[in-house]
This record gives C-alpha cells, sequence and structure tokens, in this order.
C-alpha cells in the first residue's frame, strides 16, 4: 500500500518477517522476542524513517545469518506505529468513522504447507483485506512459474485461514461459504519494466491477461465451487518506487529541497513512464520549479505510475465488497458449525434408526422362539 518510505525501503528484504504497521500520528519501532532471536528487542519511540529502515536491515541481516544455524528459528517481527496516508482519508476508501487501519507485510509462502511462514500467515490474515501482488518485472519462465505457485498459495492460506483439514475440505466445495476473494485485490507489481519496449502497453496488457488467466484456471481446480468468484479476479497494475516518490514529493511542501530531490530521481529512474518529452518544459534542474511547476509534475507522476487508478480501484472495491469483508469470516464459521450440527443430528437419526431396527428385530425372533 502507498504510504511512508519506510514501508517499501524497510520491506524489500522482508520475506522472511512480518511487518504490522497501525497508523498513528506518533511513530514507534517495537520488535518483540521471538524463538531464537539473537538480535536486539525491544521499543524505540518517536524513530526516524531512515533509523526504522536501518534497523530493519540490521535486524534482517541477523535472523538471516541465524537462520544457517538453527533452522527452528521463528520469522522476525516488526511493529510498527507511522502516519498512512490512506487511513487519513477513510472517507475517501468508505471506510466508517473509527476505523483502525494496521498494513501488513506478510513474510513469503513457499507452499500452503509452509510450516515456517503459513501459521504467521494464517494467524494475521483471518478477518484481512488482503493485496496478493505479482512482480512484473521478473522475465525468467521458471521464476514466474514459481512467482504464480505463491500467488496460488497465498490465496488458498488465505481462504482457509486456521481452519483445520475438514474444514478446508468443507470450504472448498460448500457453496454458501462467502468466498475469502471478496477480501482479496490483485495487483500487478512493478509495471514501469514494459516501458523498455515501444509497444508497452500492448506488452503490458497481453501479460496482464495471460497472468490473470493463470491464476484463475489454478484457482478453479482448488475451489471448485467457487468459480463465479475466481472468474472475477482481474489484475490492477502500478509502478510502486514512482508512486510512493511522488506521494513523498507532495507531502514536503515545507521541505523544499528534499522535494526537489525525489523529483529529481522521479525523473533519473521513471522518465520513461511519462509521455515522451515530458520533462523538457522544465528548467534542466528541477530545484528551479515553479510550486505550480511541482504540483503538474506530481499529479502527473501519481497518474502515470498508476498511483491515482489504484486509489480509485481500491475505494471502489472496498466500497463494493466492505460486507463481505467484514462478515464473511463469520459467515462461514456459522456454515462450517450448522453443517457439523447438522451433521450430528443425522448420524443421531441414522443411529437411532438402526437401534430401533435392531430392537425390532430382538423382538420378532423371541417371538418365533416362544412359538416353537
Amino acid at each position: 500500500m502507498i504510504g511512508e518510505a519506510i514501508l517499501p525501503a524497510g520491506v524489500q528484504e522482508m520475506s522472511a518477517g512480518l511487518v504490522k504497521v497501525k497508523h498513528s500520528d506518533k511513530c514507534s519501532l517495537t520488535i518483540p522476542k521471538t524463538k531464537g532471536s539473537t538480535w536486539k528487542t525491544g521499543r524505540w519511540e518517536s524513530p526516524t524513517a531512515s533509523e526504522v529502515c536501518q534497523r530493519l536491515a540490521e535486524t534482517m541481516m541477523a535472523f538471516r545469518e541465524e537462520e544457517n544455524r538453527n533452522k527452528e528459528i521463528e520469522p522476525v517481527v516488526f511493529e510498527v506505529e507511522w502516519p498512512i496516508r490512506l487511513a487519513e482519508r477513510k472517507e475517501a476508501l468508505g471506510l466508517p468513522e473509527g476505523t483502525q487501519v494496521t498494513i501488513l507485510d506478510l513474510p513469503g509462502l513457499k507452499a500452503v504447507n509452509d510450516e515456517r511462514n503459513g501459521p504467521i500467515i494464517r494467524r494475521n490474515i483471518d478477518k484481512a483485506f488482503c493485496l496478493i501482488a505479482y512482480n512484473a518485472e521478473e522475465t525468467d519462465k521458471e521464476k514466474q512459474k514459481t512467482l504464480l505457485d505463491q500467488v496460488v498459495n497465498q490465496v488458498m492460506a488465505l481462504s482457509y485461514g486456521e481452519k483445520g483439514e475438514d474444514e478446508e475440505r468443507e470450504f472448498r466445495h460448500n457453496k454458501s461459504s462467502v468466498s475469502s476473494l471478496s477480501r482479496m485485490l490483485f495487483l500487478l507489481n512493478r509495471v514501469d519494466a514494459f516501458w523498455r519496449h515501444d509497444d508497452a502497453v500492448e506488452q503490458l496488457e497481453r501479460f496482464k491477461g495471460d497472468v490473470t488467466a493463470q491464476i484463475q484456471e489454478k484457482l478453479k481446480r482448488e475451489l471448485p465451487d467457487h468459480k463465479e468468484d475466481v472468474e472475477k479476479i482481474a489484475l490492477r497494475q502500478i509502478c510502486s518506487l514512482s508512486a510512493l516518490l511522488a506521494v513523498e514529493a507532495d507531502r514536503l511542501w515545507e521541505e523544499p529541497e528534499k522535494q526537489a530531490t525525489l523529483l529529481e530521481e522521479l525523473e533519473g529512474s521513471f522518465k520513461k513512464i511519462f509521455p515522451k518529452d515530458y520533462f523538457k518544459q522544465f528548467p534542466r534542474d528541477l530545484k528551479d520549479l515553479e510550486k505550480n511547476q511541482r504540483k503538474d509534475l506530481i499529479k502527473k507522476a501519481l497518474d502515470c505510475s498508476f498511483a491515482n487508478d489504484f486509489e480509485t480501484h481500491l475505494s471502489s472495491y472496498i466500497h463494493t465488497n466492505l460486507p463481505k469483508i467484514i462478515i464473511g469470516g463469520y459467515v462461514n464459521v456459522m456454515n462450517l458449525a450448522y453443517n457439523r450440527l447438522l451433521g450430528k443430528v443425522c448420524y443421531l437419526l441414522e443411529t437411532n434408526k438402526n437401534r430401533t431396527m435392531s430392537n425390532f428385530c430382538e423382538y420378532m425372533l423371541r417371538k418365533i422362539v416362544d412359538l416353537d
């Protein structure tokens, strides 16, 4: 999700850890003790974004070193309190007043039965709204297949939550279950990679279509009675880093030098996503931009990175699916409880029927013996 610089900078190597970013006016970082932790744990008040990123990077480095020696080690957990941009705009998202927003960056899932990261994911997503991201920058076919499998595994883990094997089986084939797909938004990330080609738009649309079809095909096999929800899956796209740079620049009107640095990075690293010759209208040194020119550039960056499109779709999606997001988990629990109760009643009736028939046969046998 598009928030502070802390998110992409601190989460790049977080495939083995859990980051919780809770919206707050105050800033803090907590690293709780976990099984096997050898790194510094505790709570830090009022850290800067760079300090949080540095602490996360150092902790993850220590985790990976310890992981080589201790295979029983638990994933690292980071708990961050920080202002989240979208959380400050709950009305635009259609969220009720008083809604608490927390962003979770979950560890990677290699398989549905991943014994290390699977439990971490299932404990934290049971009633969450989830973004399932696919890296569009990956060009290796084998790695693309692995990424696709990970996306499907993630969906299955999100669907099952803390269900046991019997509940999983029942969820797969219970048409009255509220599909967890209604609280999942699929996102194609780093699509700026396509702008290396002249026919970028055509290649992106073709790639989106291929990935969407493959995800749907795999999920239809896994969730045969939720085919209608699977067919509604549609990937949105975003250039997350350029979007973040634009969002950050838009928050720095009181610090023009820092803002100019971010705008220069946008031009230097993401010039191709902008219309051809777009930057020729500006001074060569972006530090000389007038305020209205900065506003135009930031707005254009939010459009060209698909950030505005993503936020609009996110708002619409949450508004449309909010009832399912909120009550879906509870409905499924009630469905499972009802089906279990129905099964027990049927079992008792069948048992009683068999017992009655047995008693009747015994009675008739005695009558026959008496007649003899």
